[in-house]
């Protein structure tokens, strides 16, 4: 007799006996969906046509009969679902009781050899039918049915014989839910600075980006994937150690969608997907799995043990060490920072911030504790230019360094090969002396804005040393005038006790011998000259306090416009150095 093949989701097995096709059928390792055929040259059948026929002509399913540990891999379910058994377990006779039950056969149970033969010839019959049928074309009834398919891994002939069917497990959510619940409430921060990502946490509008996205700009606007856009008014928390900020956009609505976050750490190998508008390209997303949950204590300890690490030890020293970061595979690129990382459900897990440019798709997030914990401590809004001020961190340089050694290559190239094309088609005769002046006084001028830009970047660094020098002395000062304020609360204390005693009833003043009430009157004195002094000594403190805080305003006011005319010089230089790259283009040497 040949042997038999089945088919499931375009993947063959085989070959198998009848009868252990006819298990396999039964067991629901192949669905009713799958295709079976005897020999590998005659036409595939339905499993749910032969099925079909089989009920119609009255055909009994296999007998009970005892089982063997490759008939129950055969028989073991392959779908998440209970099945009802159909054979029961025979414990094994002894030689007596198997003459016994040979004698009488009073149970009716054919051979098992019978069975299997039996169900074979009316297998063929319907295989027969089904083909007469194939020939005269389908009927209504015979219409497939849309039933979930089972998939079954590729196992050879052996591994179909001792093993049972293995069914992954089905998604609770498809990710085209998770992209349509998420993508309204992931958003596109605009600045004079370049773009970012931030999400919805509320439903009034209140934005969860980075830090450096906002940072050192007076004003930011926010596009979602609909296309709207808003303003934004303003914040309402900032974390500078974890580079987070709290964003507040000027609208009136109040039906937004907010994404969920969850307090809970994902899992080492949790898919995770990472959402933003990297490059620009808002409703972008990636998938990937959580690599490792690392605290910033061991991301700047690895950082500090890596001889090559520099650029990635001044990475890890922009953030505070109780920071707990989620490393994951998921691909993050500029644009993407302040995005939420999400899992199968939606929850957001982090917030993507960077990555590490020396490797290979590692990249980190900020996790949601710590950006509940900003949440949970949020303040009345104030404006923009109101955020710490500060340079962009150190892995945000190093992308911009390489993206711009890339440009400069790429001009390079371009002007080298319009060059040799210049030279082939036109004569040396074509530069002027206009043009040989103009490179001249570019170069000079190229020369002197980068001196300046060195000048203003020397100050800047002198101001922000001052600053921090200033903001330690104020709280040392307030820490003194707290101190002071506890030692006249304490002398207070003390006063009104004495004034108990020596103001009380003439009675009192007999539970007292003279010298004693006589030393309680000298620091009574005592007490009131010191508070006396304690208040002229605090209103010291407070003129220093507040003097100390004058002079902080102004360093930041200082900071401000250093950071203007920084920027202005640098868009001269880079107006001065695009010129003079078209002028060499035009006039080669």
């Amino acid at each position: 007799m040949m042997d038999w093949y089945y088919k499931i989701e375009e993947k063959q097995w085989g070959p198998v006996s009848v009868a252990q096709l006819l298990q396999l059928i039964h067991a629901g390792a192949i669905p009713p969906e799958g295709l079976v055929r005897q020999g590998e040259t005659a036409p595939w059948i339905s499993v749910d046509q032969i099925q079909s026929v089989l009920s119609g002509a009255g055909t009994l399913v296999p007998q009970p009969q005892l089982q063997t540990p490759s008939s129950r891999a055969l028989a073991a379910p392959s779908t998440g679902t209970e099945l009802a058994p159909t054979t029961r377990r025979v414990p094994v006779p002894t030689r007596r009781r198997r003459k016994k039950r040979r004698s009488g056969r009073s149970d009716h149970v054919p051979h098992p050899m019978m069975v299997a033969i039996g169900t074979a010839l009316v297998v063929l019959l319907a295989i027969l039918v089904i083909e007469r049928r194939s020939f005269l074309g389908p009927s209504q009834n015979d219409a497939p049915r849309n039933k979930p398919s089972l998939r079954m891994p590729l196992i050879d002939r052996q591994q179909a014989n001792d093993a049972p069917s293995i069914v992954p497990q089905q998604p609770t959510d498809s990710d085209n839910q998770l992209i349509e619940r998420t993508d309204r409430s992931v958003v596109q921060i605009e600045t004079a600075n370049g773009n970012g990502s931030g999400f919805v946490i509320d439903s009034t509008g209140t934005i969860v980006t980075n830090l450096h996205v906002i940072q050192n700009t007076g004003s930011a606007d926010v596009k979602f994937i609909d296309g709207s856009h808003y303003e934004v008014a303003g914040f309402i928390g900032v974390a500078e150690d974890k580079d987070l900020v709290l964003l507040r956009i000027r609208s009136s609505r109040d039906d937004f969608k907010a994404l969920p976050i969850t307090k809970k750490l994902p899992r080492k190998g949790e898919t995770v997907y990472a959402l933003g508008a990297p490059r620009g390209y808002l409703g972008s997303i990636t998938d990937g799995i959580v690599s490792a949950i690392r605290s910033g204590t061991e991301i700047r300890q690895i950082a500090m043990d890596d001889v090559d690490g520099g650029e990635r030890l001044d990475a890890a020293l922009d953030f505070g060490e109780r920071v707990t970061w989620i490393q994951t595979s998921s691909p993050i690129s500029p644009g993407n920072s302040g995005g939420p990382l999400v899992n199968a459900r939606g929850e957001v897990v982090g917030v993507n911030t960077w990555i590490q440019t020396d490797a290979q798709n590692v990249n980190f997030a900020v996790c949601s504790e710590d950006l509940q914990e900003l949440v949970d401590n949020s303040q009345e809004m104030q404006p923009l230019a109101m955020l710490p001020a500060g340079s962009e961190p150190s892995f945000v340089t190093h992308q911009r360094r390489q993206e711009q050694r890339l440009r400069e290559q790429r001009m390079e190239s371009i002007e080298l090969e319009k060059r040799q094309q210049r030279l082939a088609s036109t004569s040396r005769s074509k530069r002027t002396a206009r043009v040989v002046q103009e490179l001249e006084h570019l170069q000079k001028e190229m020369k002197e804005i980068r001196s300046e830009l060195k000048q203003l970047e020397s100050i800047r660094a002198e101001i922000v040393a001052e600053r921090e020098r200033v903001r330690r002395s104020a709280k040392s000062v307030y820490l003194e005038s707290e101190n002071s304020a506890q030692r006249r609360r304490q002398s207070r204390a003390d006063l009104a006790r004495l004034n108990k005693i020596l103001l009380a009833k003439s009675s009192k003043r007999a539970s007292y011998s003279d010298e004693q009430w006589a030393e309680m009157v000298a620091q009574r004195d005592a007490l009131n000259a010191l508070l006396r002094h304690m208040k002229e000594h605090a209103k010291v403190i407070d003129r220093r306090h507040e003097k100390l805080i004058a002079q902080d305003r102004k360093l930041e006011e200082q900071l401000k416009f250093n950071f203007v005319d920084w920027q202005t010089k640098k868009k001269e230089l880079s107006a001065n150095e695009i010129r003079y790259v078209e002028l060499g283009v035009q006039f080669p040497k």
